[in-house]
């Protein structure tokens, strides 16, 4: 592999959302204004300021913040959600004591939520305020001993919260304090009182918008009805605005400036003065635009005084600005990784100096994405095929933004090769696949692709090099030879050749190579599955072959050969009738283990057998690959099968057949927060049935969204199986697509790091992982991460605190647990077809195993009408004579109030007739509603279905009871298990989250355990 020097540009872009400078054409405020709260900036600006010539200290408390989702003046005004506010800390500077003053401000509220304005307050009376409650709006003084209201005027059915601006104004004149509502009286009192209190002055403590909020001391701004200002307390002839800055440590940061001219005159001098911490910035250029700028001016920059920008653009003989927008770029460098300031200390616009609103550009320090060292797109070149996808996995850091906002494109140097829309970025975490199919071949010379990887204030690009030749797949399917419909799957395929390829076929017997160079190749097929499909009978036909008595067709020949010494004869027909007993005779041509040659597969084959053995006993095909071949069929012999009994196993979850549904789209489990891998060595195994593909489907989530603290287990959106460790992860080579049931287990081992993943108890990969898990918190069952949810279904979880081995796995996948199994930590079998608590059948094993579950069955009493029960059993045996019976079974349980149990039933026809399919079942007490109640709808459901019910005793009663009903004429066994636990709280038991019954759970078509 080549060493490539690493392309990368960085360049900043921002988007233009105005912080307005305006000019005075009146007074910003005049001798009685005391307080200007005004908002005409950018949206989701926190900064607040006072405009009058106080410049009072704002102090923010919770997240009030400008908004442009409405405005009065300018472009957006004062939002507060109820539980935020905005506050003067000088009570002094609001004593009016009994002079004048004015309050007023514009507000919109569009919620029916109680809202004080402004408010002073503290003990049992509040000190001054106005609220809004009830269509009454109401102001309050109290008194100067905290003990009655001085002051207490209020209006009536007033309705002013319906989304629209009113200007509201509070006036205390010599004679009257009166509210104005825009403009009009609607409340007026001649009372007499003290504005004199020690708090401070408290504005926006409702939800709502408020803009142009006035305090003025000294004057009754009005007396009679009158109409609402029009405009802002300062003028907007024409706005200056710098957006907030976020950015990295890169050259030439280049921030935009815009001038709006709102008159219809012209501009024909600005002057701007920019303050700015040299430590962390410098000052490199400004560059002005000719968007709005007229060409008769004259322009002179001050960039060389460490912490200052100056900007002066004065008109030669005429107006210099006659329109709105961009007029230019102030470029400099980021020196320093923290977050900082530029404050406008003084703009000028013809001459006249402008009313600062929010003089404050605020800098947030942005973390650019990067590459690790190692990355492929930065060492690596790649190879494909027309028409031939190639997948490049890497990973971008980038620690101050979410994955989600990472924005990855891409550029193709030639379109007619590989378009651009022929590149598709999907993304795990912050790990990225790039998906290439070229459409021409291309293999003169690399094909350079540009990526763009944006994190929305930083940059970076990359450069790949994609050489296209001509390559080709070769597809097939793989058949037993009895016939139709008996595929064959977990056949690993090797390509040998100048390269080799490895594939293996999935559960309909289809395999794909794909991205081959052209030329010769030998197949060659190796599935290894122990003993399945032999029995007496084989070795039995084999030894009448030998006698001549029966005669073999080519393919019973090659089946028959199992000692492969090109003979059929006494030794093959021994060897399988010891295998097919599985009895270990230490046979030196083995039949016992999985490493034992126990396939042959061929292309085809014709009658007579002339050229057998051994031409066709080998399991290498010749391929000659000059163009792609999709129809290469291949032919599987079991040796020592000679009668064609062996099937493709339809892998199934053991159990009651019932299953739990994922929609994909919203549904998981929370299983809590006490199952504890981190550190440890663990093992967890499930079945899951895919509904759909090529998204990304997560089974298992735990932990925070680190390396090593972030369990993911599950597909990914291109089909491989994962076992992450956050991006430490083993990935499958292999893809699974299919729909069918199968069983997943992965392993770790704490000691040697060794990470083993396995399907259908075959090993597929392992790995050593660089560190432990080391998450915590709340484990789900259904996602892993936002928009990853599993689409299908899943049953038999089981975790366990040890490593298991493959013999272990393989032996116990189709068996169903009882939940005392040694170092299993939960376990889930579904089997309950109802309720939102998924149970952990843990929770009921014995204590000799070190369960912190404990409890053993309670037994029944033995009192049933018109039935007999068997101790040994637990089995109550109910006869049916008439065509309709019900069993009732009182005083069937004593149960005690705080424990938690879990009662399971099963009918099941044992003698004559047939149960109905309108069977019924129910379980409860005389005094509280059913616990358990299912309504048969199908047959044979009735005749072998078990019944789950995990529920708390709320009561300690003696009366609880069981019935069956049965319509048909039928004897009956009706199986009762109940077991009790004294430890309710230390289940992991799971919530069903977004998910109900029944639609969620489901019948997984599994075989019914007896």
């Amino acid at each position: 592999m080549k060493e490539r020097t690493f392309k990368t540009n960085f360049f900043l872009v921002f988007c233009l959302v105005a912080m307005t400078i305006f000019t005075k054409t009146a007074d910003c405020s005049d001798q009685y204004t005391e307080l200007l709260l005004q908002s005409n900036t950018f949206n989701g600006s926190t900064v607040f300021s006072d405009s009058s010539d106080n410049n009072h200290s704002i102090v923010v408390s919770g997240n009030p913040q400008h908004s442009t989702a409405y405005a009065k003046f300018g472009l957006s005004s004062m939002y507060f959600d109820g539980d935020d506010h905005l506050e003067i800390d000088n009570p002094q500077d609001f004593n009016f004591r009994t002079d004048q003053y004015t309050i007023d401000f514009w507000m919109l509220q569009t919620t029916t939520a109680v809202g004080k304005f402004f408010y002073r307050a503290e003990g049992n009376y509040a000190d001054f305020r106005i609220q809004y409650d009830n269509e009454e709006l109401r102001f309050l003084a109290e008194n100067s001993t905290d003990s009655a209201y001085l002051m207490d005027i209020r209006t009536s059915g007033l309705s002013i919260k319906d989304g629209n601006w009113h200007h509201i104004a509070f006036v205390r004149s010599s004679t009257h304090t009166k509210i104005f509502v825009d403009g009009i009286v609607v409340a007026s009192t001649t009372n007499s009182y003290d504005v004199n209190y020690t708090t401070p002055f408290i504005v926006g403590a409702f939800t709502g918008y408020l803009d142009e909020f006035r305090v003025s001391s000294g004057i009754a701004r009005w007396e009679t009805n009158f109409t609402p200002p029009d405009m802002s307390a300062v003028s907007c002839d024409y706005n200056f605005a710098i957006e907030n800055i976020k950015g990295s440590v890169v050259k030439a940061v280049s921030v935009p400036f815009v001038i709006t001219n709102n008159t219809s005159s012209g501009i024909e001098g600005v002057d701007i003065t920019l303050d700015f911490d040299p430590a962390v910035f410098e000052a490199k250029d400004v560059t002005l635009t000719g968007g709005i700028l007229e060409t008769n001016y004259l322009q002179n920059f001050g960039i060389n005084t460490p912490g200052k920008i100056i900007i002066s653009i004065s008109a030669v003989s005429q107006p210099f600005v006659l329109s709105s927008g961009v007029a230019g770029f102030i470029t400099f460098d980021v020196l320093s990784e923290v977050n900082s300031s530029l404050t406008i200390s003084e703009i000028v616009i013809n001459e006249t100096t402008v009313c600062k609103i929010n003089d404050e550009v605020l800098f947030e320090y942005d973390d650019p994405p990067s590459l690790p060292v190692d990355s492929p797109i930065i060492t690596e070149d790649f190879l494909t095929g027309i028409n031939t996808p190639v997948s490049i996995t890497f990973t971008v850091n980038d620690p101050d933004t979410n994955s989600s906002d990472l924005v990855i494109s891409a550029i193709s140097s030639d379109q007619s090769i590989v378009p651009d829309d022929n590149i598709v970025f999907s993304m795990d975490g912050n790990l990225v696949t790039m998906t290439i199919t070229p459409v021409q071949d291309q293999s003169v010379y690399a094909l350079p692709i540009d990526i763009n990887i944006s994190d929305g204030a930083s940059e970076i690009m990359a450069q790949i090099n994609l050489t296209i030749g001509t390559y080709h797949f070769l597809a097939g399917d793989i058949n037993y030879y009895t016939g139709v419909n008996n595929t064959i799957s977990n056949v690993t395929l090797v390509l040998k050749g100048e390269q080799d390829y490895t594939v293996t076929s999935n559960i309909d017997g289809q395999y794909t190579f794909t991205g081959v160079e052209p030329g010769n190749y030998s197949l060659t097929l190796v599935k290894q599955d122990g003993l399945s499909g032999l029995d007496a009978n084989d070795s039995t036909r084999i030894r009448r072959y030998k006698v001549e008595d029966i005669s073999f067709d080519c393919n019973q020949m090659i089946a028959a050969d199992v000692t492969l010494n090109g003979t059929i004869g006494a030794l093959d027909a021994s060897r399988v009738a010891i295998g097919s007993a599985k009895i270990d005779a230490n046979l030196e041509a083995c039949m016992q283990n999985d490493s034992c040659t126990h396939w042959k597969f061929i292309s085809s084959i014709t009658n007579p057998c002339n050229q057998w053995p051994p031409a066709l006993s080998l399991n290498e095909i010749p391929v000659n690959l000059n163009s792609s071949i999709a129809d290469m069929d291949v032919t599987g012999i079991r040796l020592g099968d000679v009668t064609g009994n062996w099937k493709n196993i339809k892998y199934m979850p053991p159990g009651s057949g019932n299953a739990l549904n994922f929609d994909g789209n919203d549904d998981y489990v929370d299983l809590g927060d006490s199952i504890d891998l981190a550190n440890k060595s663990f093992s967890i195994e499930f079945w899951a049935k895919r509904l759909s593909s090529d998204s990304d489907h997560f089974i298992i989530g735990q932990g925070t969204q680190s390396d090593n603290q972030f369990l993911n287990i599950g597909f990914n959106a291109s089909n491989t199986f994962k076992f992450g460790f956050g991006n430490n992860a083993l990935t499958t080579d292999t893809t699974q697509t299919d729909n069918q049931w199968h069983h997943w287990a992965i392993t770790y081992s704490q000691d040697s790091k060794q990470r083993v993943l396995y399907r259908d108890g075959v090993e597929l990969k392992n790995d050593v992982s660089s560190a432990d898990y080391s998450g915590n918190g709340s484990m789900v069952l259904g996602k892993a991460l936002a928009n990853s949810n599993f689409h299908g279904q899943i049953d038999e979880l089981r975790i366990w605190a040890t490593t298991r081995t493959l013999t272990e796995i393989a032996e116990n996948m189709n068996k169903k647990l009882t939940g005392v199994d040694q170092g299993l930590v939960a376990c889930y079998n579904f089997d309950q077809y109802a309720g939102t608590t998924l149970p952990d059948i843990t929770k009921f094993s014995k204590v000799d195993y070190g369960s912190n579950f404990v409890q053993d069955p309670e037994s029944p009493s033995h009192r049933m009408e018109s039935a007999s029960f068997d101790d040994n059993t637990n089995t109550y045996s109910y006869a049916n004579t008439s065509g309709y019976g019900l069993v009732n079974m009182n005083d069937f349980m004593s149960l005690t109030q705080g424990n938690t149990y879990r009662l399971s039933i099963k009918v099941k026809s044992i003698s004559s007739g047939t149960p109905s399919i309108q069977s019924y079942i129910a379980f409860g007490g005389s005094h509280n509603t059913s616990i358990l109640e299912s309504h048969v709808s199908s047959s044979p459901a009735i005749s072998g279905n078990t019944y789950v019910s995990t529920f708390e005793c709320t009561e300690t009663r003696s009366d609880y009871f069981l019935h069956y009903r049965e319509w048909a004429t039928a004897t009956v066994d009706i199986i009762i298990n109940l077991e009790g636990d004294r430890a309710p709280e230390e289940a992991h038991n799971g919530t069903l989250m977004n998910m109900n019954f029944p639609g969620n759970w489901v019948n997984s078509d599994a075989d019914i355990d007896e």
